[in-house]
């Protein structure tokens, strides 16, 4: 039976969880979801600071149902997301498997953001999204963000990603 045919994701879908995430890829959208839009206009700008010459190598932190974990493999790239819901994770996975979108790598983390950071090799990532939990990171600021810049290995990338989120929260 198809995903989206399944009586469960269709409730999880109309709920609180994963329900504001569009996934326009699977024809899965919810026109009443107010977020949904800001993820389709914050991928829009993203598009425009990554590189489409070469892959990248992306991390999402809190991933929540992989909307831009999937766009950004859907344009090239290898992404690695996490979250600690188990229920966005296990439907992503299941979006994933069945649509055969590749080139992701979904798991549930644990609630401390920083001992997951702190398992990740520097180095790993060109960048690193965190669009729905800046508020997490600063408030561990100190470590968090040094860790974080270590992942990127470019403080740059981290910066152009940090203004745009800040900028979408302005507009």
């Amino acid at each position: 039976m198809s995903i989206l045919n399944d009586e469960a994701f269709a409730l999880f879908m109309s709920g609180k969880g994963g329900g504001y995430q569009p996934i326009p890829l699977v024809g899965l959208y919810n026109p009443n979801a107010v977020r949904a839009a800001g993820c389709i206009q914050r991928w829009q700008d993203i598009s425009k600071i990554l590189p489409h010459d070469k892959p990248q190598k992306i991390l999402d932190i809190g991933c929540n149902l992989g909307y831009f974990c999937i766009v950004a493999a859907d344009s090239g790239h290898t992404v690695d997301g996490f979250d600690t819901d188990k229920e966005v994770i296990y439907w992503g996975k299941k979006i994933i498997e069945e649509f055969g979108i590749p080139g992701i790598n979904l798991w549930v983390a644990s609630d401390d953001l920083l001992s997951n950071l702190r398992k990740i090799p520097d180095d790993s990532y060109d960048y690193v999204f965190y669009l729905s939990v800046h508020h997490i990171i600063t408030s561990v600021l100190g470590w968090g963000l040094i860790k974080l810049t270590k992942c990127l290995g470019k403080f740059q990338e981290l910066l152009q990603i940090w203004f745009l989120i800040w900028g979408s929260l302005m507009k």
